[in-house]
Parts: structure tokens; sequence; C-alpha cells
């Protein structure tokens, strides 16, 4: 009874962290673009994606399974860990805070409930992975899901991919009218530059990020297949193997299909790692060593951030500005370093509890170092992410995430030290209730993913997802059987598994992509996982330990995390959802034609979950022109002078030079020099808000002063050499040109 309501939950919780990993989702759902023009195409209003109001109540619902996840492991027998909860909970609540602050942004709400969401599955993994039958079906069901993920990433590279591309030849301005771009400037550039990729990049949206999750899932199955053929003397030995190895050879193709370097020596970290294991099978010190090395190979990926800043930039052409003039392999390790540098800067103004998601967006324009041509809301490194934006709950959740590495190295090297090479005592049977069990972890997740997908499935991709939930099943029902899978394969995989995953996310963003942090703190919490046993838990080739009574799950603990359920579910999910609601609604006005409306509605949706710039800024936009003051005095009621950051100040200074341009005021003029001087304090290296500036100057009169900023232009673009796409549209180039050559000589 236990130790079926033990494997039901880790299934459960598995199966609610995997669902984003194949739902496609998107963090914005309405007013990305003009919904005047026609974004759905082929799959009508319904896009088939979850936005924000999905994933709210997605990750709401893991947060309830987490915690239900942990009281049965403790009732089944499990060790509660009060150091683990305490960690975890540092973390949400800094994390609930900046959802909560005054001076909260739309970004902190989606991002905070996406953090608290992932770290509960981490806990809950760890306490549930107690139970050998609940850690086996968590290492089944992510091996399992290399098949999926295959699928998806297969299609796209082979067949999707020349099939956008062709649509884009064909009316490339029409495709970029419907995201909003201008052809000829470098956000157009770079936008076609990346359709063009033929990267996989999966529900995630970036192929860094599912390199990272493939890559994890690549050495679970392997280490599963390695161990099971090599040390296990089980009946299904071969089929384990086979199995796992089909699984983690699918995975690693994956990660080919990313073509993400970082992932690569990621990899190859990891197999470093099975090198020092194999070593440890054969020399019983060497076993010793394996959690020195999990924890040096991090600090080294982290360490290879400053040594690449240590060797400084590529020069610069010596011919002028050529865009993409540096070496594409100069770029990657080198930007990490420039994140780390603002990075730094935006943690020593916020110590204590950092500067939120949102902050750290906001801060970097002027923290940045100026060579860089990026605009960047992560820095792309998980510690680094963590201890800047919810500094002393980032600090908790690194320590966490570093107790169990070191944790999981040192259970699989004492595993190693006291192996048992006898036969497996109970008989390999992939089992009637085994295949059940694999079908409902299937229908948690497919049932929801090809729910969300049905408007954008024809019949050869229904057909291939199809066939990719038959091997998903399969796969983890072969994993998941009877006298399968022993303990110390279970934990040499999930060792390798979360050393490639925190390896490589040193220089990614893996754990700040809200779709892809479940799975990876689910690896982590698992390979953690202490190994108790007793008379409710026997681990099948386990080191024998004390058996002890129960943990009970206290009041204090039980509270706690219902405080974490009810702002999940009080807070976070219910002011995303009148959020989402209002801004449907004005969607449906706008299209309509009903102006009123859709101001009313757009004014709601501004402060139903925190701030949305993108709201206020839509407000903007759509007001008549004679209404432009007002804009001004939205943009004052919603953040004070002091702390409004420069997408803000961009706002105001655009507003005003339109103002200008109608009134022809000395005055009107004057203010929106003082509205574009304070842009340039909060984002000094923005070419663009410079090249505004020095028009403003321009429509007033004030040549002299113009061709000064117009200079800067010019300066700032040399600066950018870094950049692959020029940061001025030739129209833009030819008018500071011009701008330039008409001064008196």
């Amino acid at each position: 009874m236990k130790s079926a309501s033990v494997a039901a939950m880790a299934v459960l919780l598995t199966a609610m962290a995997l669902v984003p990993c194949f739902t496609p989702n998107s963090p914005v759902r309405y007013f990305e673009s003009d919904p005047r023009i026609d974004m759905q195409g082929l799959y009508g209003d319904q896009l088939p994606e979850l936005g924000p109001l999905g994933m709210a109540w997605l990750q709401t619902l893991t947060v309830v399974v987490a915690g239900l996840g942990i009281a049965v492991a403790v009732w089944a027998g499990a060790r509660l860990s009060k150091a683990a909860l305490v960690l975890a909970s540092l973390g949400m609540a800094v994390a609930a805070f900046h959802m909560t602050k005054g001076t909260a942004r739309w970004e902190d709400w989606t991002q905070g409930g996406a953090w608290i969401a992932a770290s509960a599955v981490g806990v809950s993994a760890m306490h549930l992975a107690q139970h050998a039958s609940a850690r086996k079906w968590i290492v089944a069901l992510v091996v399992a899901a290399a098949l999926p993920l295959l699928a998806e990433a297969g299609w796209y590279v082979w067949v999707e991919h020349a099939m956008t591309v062709a649509v884009f030849d064909e009316d490339p301005a029409a495709m970029l009218e419907r995201q909003g771009l201008v052809p000829g400037t470098e956000a157009a550039v770079l936008f076609e530059r990346r359709l063009r990729f033929a990267d996989a990049t999966g529900t995630f949206g970036l192929s860094n990020v599912l390199a990272s999750v493939a890559g994890a899932i690549a050495m679970l199955g392997l280490g599963v297949a390695g161990w099971s053929a090599w040390r296990s003397r089980g009946q299904g030995r071969w089929v384990l193997a086979g199995a796992a190895g089909v699984a983690a050879v699918a995975a690693f193709v994956v990660v080919g299909l990313t073509a993400s370097k970082g992932a690569t020596l990621a990899l190859v970290a990891a197999l470093g790692l099975g090198g020092l294991v194999f070593i440890g099978t054969r020399w019983k010190r060497a076993s010793g060593l394996i959690h020195f090395a999990t924890i040096a190979l991090v600090l080294m990926a982290f360490a290879s951030i400053g040594v690449r800043g240590a060797m400084g930039p590529p020069p610069a052409s010596p011919d002028g500005f050529v865009a993409g003039a540096a070496i594409d392999g100069e770029r990657s390790l080198l930007f990490r370093w420039h994140y780390l540098q603002a990075a730094i800067q935006i943690a020593s103004e916020n110590p204590l509890l950092g500067s939120g998601a949102r902050g750290f967006a906001d801060t970097y324009p002027s923290a940045k170092n100026p060579i860089n041509p990026e605009t960047v809301t992560s820095a792309h490194s998980v510690f680094t992410d963590q201890i800047t934006m919810l500094g002393l709950g980032g600090w908790a959740w690194t320590a966490l995430m570093l107790w169990w590495l070191w944790r999981a190295g040192g259970a699989v090297g004492r595993s190693l030290a006291a192996e048992d090479s006898s036969p497996e005592t109970e008989p390999y049977a992939a089992t009637r209730s085994t295949v059940w069990t694999a079908v409902g972890a299937a229908a948690v997740v497919f049932t929801i993913t090809l729910t969300v997908r049905q408007g954008a499935l024809f019949i050869d991709t229904a057909l291939l997802w199809l066939l990719a939930l038959a091997l998903f099943i399969t796969v983890a029902a072969l994993l998941g059987a009877r006298g399968g899978m022993s303990t110390t394969a279970q934990r040499v995989a999930l060792l390798l598994a979360a050393t490639a995953a925190l390896v490589h996310n040193q220089i990614e963003m893996a754990f700040f992509q809200p779709a892809a942090m479940g799975i990876l703190w689910l690896i982590l919490g698992a390979a953690g996982a202490r190994v108790v046993q007793s008379k409710a838990v026997v681990a099948e080739d386990a080191p024998a330990e004390a058996a002890k009574p129960p943990s009970k799950v206290s009041p204090m603990i039980a509270g706690g995390w219902g405080l974490v359920v009810l702002v999940m579910m009080g807070v976070y999910a219910a002011g995303v959802t009148h959020h989402e609601t209002a801004m449907a609604r004005a969607t449906s006005a706008l299209r309509a034609g009903n102006l009123s409306t859709t101001l009313d509605r757009l004014a709601e949706a501004q402060h139903a979950a925190g701030l949305d710039t993108r709201a206020l800024r839509w407000r903007a936009q759509l007001v008549p022109v004679s209404q432009l003051g007002s804009v001004l005095r939205w943009i004052e009621d919603a953040v004070d002078e002091a702390k409004r950051p420069a997408t803000f100040e961009r706002l105001r200074a655009s507003v005003l030079a339109e103002l200008a341009q109608q009134l022809s005021t000395p005055e009107a003029h004057g203010a929106t020099d003082e509205a574009f001087a304070a842009l340039a304090e909060k984002s000094p290296y923005n070419i663009q808000d410079r090249l505004m500036w020095a028009d403003s100057r321009w429509a007033a009169g004030e040549h002299g002063e113009a061709r000064e900023h117009y200079r800067a232009v010019l300066e700032l673009r040399e600066q950018k050499y870094l950049d692959p796409a020029d940061p001025l549209s030739p129209e833009q180039l030819e008018r500071v040109r011009r701008a330039l050559e008409s001064a008196a000589p």
C-alpha cells in the first residue's frame, strides 16, 4: 500500500514536470504585436500553446502535488529533511516577496510563480526518491521522455524548418509585419537570422535550453544502460540496457540537433565523471573522490567564464564598424563574462533580497559592458541568476543544489564501496500494473499536450505524436518493471544527469526558463535523496542502515506548505487570471473597433498582476493624438520618478517628442530634451535612444546639439562591433551621415 502510494505520487509529480517540456507555452499571449493583424493564421483565435494563464494554474497544481508528495513520502517512511525545506522556503519566500511588493512587475509574477513551483518539485522529489519504487519511476519516466523530444526536434529540423523558411521567402515583409518588425532594422535582421538557423528549440524556444534538458536525459539513460549492461546480473539486464540505451541515443541526437557547443562540453564533463565511477568499481579508493569531482566540475564550468573574461575581447576591425566581424565562437563565453560583470554590480545594490526578475532586466542596461550589444533578462548562469535576483533566497537555493549534488556523489561512492555483486533476488517482470502506470503517466502528460496542440495537428504530425506516445509508454514500462533497475544504477544515472545539468547551466539559463526548470529541479532533488531502509522502505541494493521510525509532517511544516499553496492560488494564479481576462477583452474590443473599451481593459490589466509595461505601452500607442498628455500622467501614476526604469523613461521621452512635434514650443522641446537626458542615465548604451534624442534636437532647430548626439550614435555603433547585425538600418545610417555632413565647414 505505502510503496504503491509513493510510486503513484512520484509518477504524478514527474508527469507534472514533463508537461511543459512537450506543451508549447509562451509568457505573452495578448498584445505581443498588434491584435488587429492576423497572428493566428491556420489556428484561428486559439494559438496552440499555454499562455500565462495556463502556466500559472499548471504551476499552482504542481505545488499542490509536490506538497502531497512530501506528505505521502514521509507517511510511507521517508525521513523529513528540515534543512532542505528551510533552504527551499527561503528562496520561495523571496520570490513571493518580489511578486507582492509594491513595485512588483508582471515579470516578477510569472518568473516568481515558476521558481516556486520548480523548487517545490525538487524538494518533493528529494523526499519521494528515498523510496526505491518512487525513484525508479522518476528515472524511468524522465528517460522515456527522450523519445517524444526527438520526435518534435527531428520534425522541426528535418521537415518544418524548411517549410517555415520557404513561407518567409515568399513574402518577408508580411511576416516581419506580423512580428511588429520593420525591414532593415536590427531586430528584423536578427529575426531573419534566427529563423534561418535549423537549430531545434522544442517548446522552450531556445536551443541551448532544449540541449540542457536533453543532455541531462541523455546521461540519465546512459547511466541506466551502462550500469545494467555492465554490472547488473538480473534477468532483465539486456532489456533495461536496450530500452535505456535507445532513449539515451535519442537524447544525444536531440543535443546534436540543437548545435549547442556548451551542452556538448557538459556531456563530456559528465562522461568524465562516469569514467571515475568506472574506476571506482575497480579501485575502491577512487569511489571516495566522486563527490569532490562533481563539485569540482561545476566550479570549473563557472570559472571558465572568468578565464574567458581575463583573455579580453577580440580586437575591433581596423576598417571601422563591421557587423559581426568577431568570430562567432568568441562571443558566447565572452558575453557570459559581460553578464557576470553586470550581475555583480546589480547584486551589490540589492544583497539581501536581490533585484527580482524584472529588476535585473531594468538595471542591466546601465550596468552592462559598453561593448556588449545585447539586452538580456538573465545572466545565463543558474547560481548568478539566483543570487542576483533573489539575494539570500538565491544563496539558499545555490547551497541546496550543491548539497544535493555533493550527497549524490557521496551516495554513489558508498554504493560502489559496499556493492554486492550477487544477482537480484526479484525476477524481472513488466507486469500489467507496470504498463498501466506508464499509461497513466502518459495520459497526464499527453492529454494536456495534445489538447493544447490540437489546432496545429495534421495527419502527419498526429501520427508522429501517436508514435512518440507509444514509444514513451513502452520505454517507461520496460524501465519501471519489477526487478529492473538496481538502486546503484539509479544513483549513478541521477548523478551523471544532475552533473550535466549544473555544469551546462553555469553558462546557460535553463533554470531561468519556466518550461525547463521543473524537470531539472526534479532530477537534482531525486539525485540528492538519501536512501533509507526501514520496514516501510527497502532499497534494492542499498547499503544497510539502521531502521528508524517514520517521520511525521509537523503542523508547522504542513501550515507553511499550505501558505505556499495559498500564495500560488490566491495571489499568483488569481492575479494572472485577472490580467489575462482583461487583456483578452481588450483584444476583442480592439478588433471590434471599440477603442474606449480597449483602453479601459488595458488600464485594468496594467495593475492586475504587478505593473505590466506592455499594457501601458499599448495604451499610449492607441490613445488619440489629442490625448497624449494623458499618457504622461499614466506614467507618473504608475512609477515614482526616482524608481522609473529605462522602459518607462523611453515611453515618456517618445510621448514628449511627439507632443513637441505637434506644439513646436520651446517649453515642449525643453521637456523632451530633459526626458531623453534622464533616459540616457538609465540606458546609456542604447543606440536607438540616442538616435531619437538627436532627431528630437534636430526637430527643435538645435542642429549643433543634434550633431553631437549623432556623433555619439556613430561612436556607440563602433563599440558594438560584436553585434551580428548593424544596430542602425541603412536609412538611419544615411540620415545620421547626412546630418553630420550638413555642418558648416
